[in-house]
């Protein structure tokens, strides 16, 4: 697997302090972008499609409201060797979100006929490094604070609302 950073920020441009990126310079056209209600609220996810802690944060996700999720596939093939082919079907899904909702929650595979060429996998797993980003789920809030692992959904909802 080859990397090409060509196109990525350098890693001093995104990473403001240990515990905040620099969100705007996200390169959102590699996410899967999602918005529920109003949108209004802001998270930026790095996600396995494999990882179990993520399946939860998906549970948790769908009590949540008025949030847009700007979804990047981010396999972890050290510890899910199957990952990043899940990853690429996701991708190439008609409906993207769907297919990643669909998949964490109920194990469904993706219905596609897309062979995982030309999706932004490989970008995603750079970006992550260059983010410091070590096991999924990671997200960022809009203002850029990380958090990492899995918080209740009210633990959540009190980060969001602070980050408005």
């Amino acid at each position: 697997m080859s990397y090409n950073n060509d196109s990525l920020h350098t890693q001093s441009s995104f990473i403001i302090d240990e515990h905040h990126i620099n969100t705007t310079l996200l390169p959102l056209s590699q996410a899967i972008k999602y918005v529920k209600g109003s949108g209004k609220r802001t998270i930026y996810e790095f996600s396995d499609p494999d990882c179990p802690f993520c399946e939860e944060l998906e549970q948790l996700l769908l009590n949540i409201n008025d949030l847009t999720i700007y979804l990047f596939l981010f396999p972890v093939t050290e510890i899910h060797p199957n990952a990043e082919f899940r990853a690429n079907q996701i991708w190439n899904a008609k409906d993207r979100y769907a297919a990643w909702e669909n998949y964490m929650l109920y194990r469904t595979a993706p219905d596609t006929s897309g062979d995982g060429e030309n999706t932004p996998i490989e970008q995603n797993i750079a970006l992550g490094r260059q983010l410091e980003i070590t096991g999924t789920p990671t997200f960022f809030l809009e203002n850029g604070f990380r958090v990492e692992g899995v918080l209740p959904a009210e633990d959540i909802e009190r980060l969001l609302y602070q980050a408005e």
